[in-house]
C-alpha cells in the first residue's frame, strides 16, 4: 500500500489499485486469524473504487470485510455487511455463480452465530440443488456448501438426513487430494452420527481420525488428544470402565504435551 502511494497513475486507477490491496490484504490478514489488523485494513476499502474490477471483486470484498468483523466479535456489523452485499447483488435463483455462493455461505456462517441453525437451514436448504446444479456433485464450492447445512441439519435434530447427505460428500471428498478438507468431513459425519444415536458408527470415525493424527503428528498432538476424548465419550454409556481408562490416557497425554512444551 505504501509503495501504490508512489505510484505514477491517473487518480481513479491508483485508488482502484489501493482498494484492491486492501481487499487482498484483508483476506491475508483474515487467513491467519490477525482480526484487528484485518478490521482496520478493511475499514478503508473504498468499494466504489472496485466498479471497474467487477462485481464478483465487490462481493469479496464484503465477505473479507464480515470475516474480519466476525473475527473480533462484531457479529451484528458483519451481518449487515453481508446484507447489504445480498441486497446489491442477490443470488441467482437459476445458476447461481461462485462469488454469489461464497456470499451465501458467509451470511450462513455469519446468521448460525447470530440467529442459530434454523435460519442457517432456512438459507441454504433451498439453494442447495441449485448450487449442485450450478457447479456439480463433486465441485468443492458444493461440497462445502452441503457440509454447512449438513452440520446445520444435524443441530436442528434432522440428524439421518445429515448422515446421508455427509456420506455422499465424504465419498467425494475421498477421491480428491485434500486431506484437510476430508478430514473435516469425517468429523461432521463423526459429530453426525452421534446426533442419531448411532454411536458405533462415530467411534469408528473417531477411532481412523485418531490412527492418522498419531500417524502424521504423535500420540500429544491437540487433534489426537481431542480424538482420544471423543472415543472415551462415545465408549462411557456402553464400557464405562473402558472409558475411564481412556480418558486417564487423555489426562496423560495432555501433562505429557504440557511437559514438552515447557521443555
Amino acid at each position: 500500500l505504501a509503495r501504490l502511494a508512489t505510484v505514477a497513475a491517473p487518480t481513479s486507477a491508483l485508488n482502484e489499485l489501493q482498494a484492491l490491496a486492501r481487499v487482498n490484504l484483508t483476506k491475508w490478514l483474515v487467513e491467519r486469524v490477525r482480526g484487528e489488523d484485518a478490521v482496520a485494513v478493511s475499514d478503508h476499502i473504498d468499494v466504489s473504487f472496485l466498479y471497474r474490477a467487477g462485481r464478483d471483486v465487490e462481493i469479496e470484498a464484503a465477505i473479507v470485510r464480515a470475516q474480519a468483523l466476525q473475527l473480533v466479535g462484531r457479529r451484528e456489523e458483519a451481518r449487515d455487511v453481508a446484507l447489504a452485499a445480498w441486497d446489491s447483488h442477490g443470488f441467482d435463483d437459476t445458476v447461481p455463480d461462485s462469488a454469489q455462493t461464497a456470499l451465501c455461505a458467509e451470511m450462513a456462517a455469519i446468521f448460525g452465530g447470530l440467529h442459530g441453525s434454523e435460519a442457517v437451514v432456512q438459507l441454504l436448504e433451498p439453494r442447495l440443488a441449485l448450487v449442485e446444479q450450478a457447479f456439480g456433485p463433486t465441485d468443492v464450492r458444493y461440497l462445502g456448501f452441503a457440509e454447512q447445512l449438513a452440520n446445520h441439519l444435524a443441530q436442528l435434530g434432522r440428524a439421518a438426513e445429515a448422515v446421508l447427505l455427509l456420506e455422499q460428500c465424504l465419498e467425494t471428498r475421498r477421491a480428491q487430494p485434500d486431506e484437510e478438507a476430508t478430514g473435516w468431513c469425517e468429523t461432521l459425519l463423526r459429530n453426525a452420527a452421534e446426533a442419531l444415536g448411532d454411536n458405533p458408527r462415530a467411534l469408528e470415525i473417531a477411532t481412523r481420525q485418531l490412527a492418522l493424527h498419531e500417524e502424521a503428528h504423535g500420540p500429544t498432538y491437540w487433534a489426537a488428544v481431542f480424538d482420544l476424548r471423543t472415543i472415551a465419550r462415545l465408549t462411557q454409556a456402553a464400557d464405562p470402565t473402558a472409558a475411564l481408562a481412556t480418558f486417564q490416557q487423555v489426562l496423560q497425554r495432555q501433562a505429557d504435551a504440557a511437559q514438552v512444551g515447557g521443555g
